[in-house]
């Protein structure tokens, strides 16, 4: 069963842009990556400088074997300067609800 990674990050004000510009960068290797099979970004409406990752994985392991690959590192690093504090991060699993 899949799971789905959800990641909150809040960025420093002055770099958003850039931010965003790295955060496609990021999901392109995430893309890439065998195990992962959605990643979407959302930005807060009230508070511009939060951002939620969902990322769909084929399971925890998958992503725990991408967080700890050479191409995982990077692609975290990427993101890590642009940050006010490490992300917050869990794992969910769908409850297959209708709709």
């Amino acid at each position: 069963m899949s799971v789905n990674e959800i990641a909150w990050l809040t960025v420093r004000a002055a770099q958003r842009a850039a931010f965003v510009e790295e955060a496609h960068a990021f999901a392109k290797i995430l893309a890439d990556d065998g195990g992962c099979h959605h990643v979407e970004m959302l930005q807060g409406v009230e508070n511009p400088d939060s951002f939620l990752f969902v990322i769909t994985w084929d399971s925890r392991d998958a992503h725990r074997a991408f967080q700890g690959s050479d191409r995982g590192r990077q692609a975290i690093s990427m993101l890590a300067s642009y940050l006010i504090e490490p992300p917050t991060t869990s794992h969910y699993e769908s409850l297959g609800l209708p709709g």
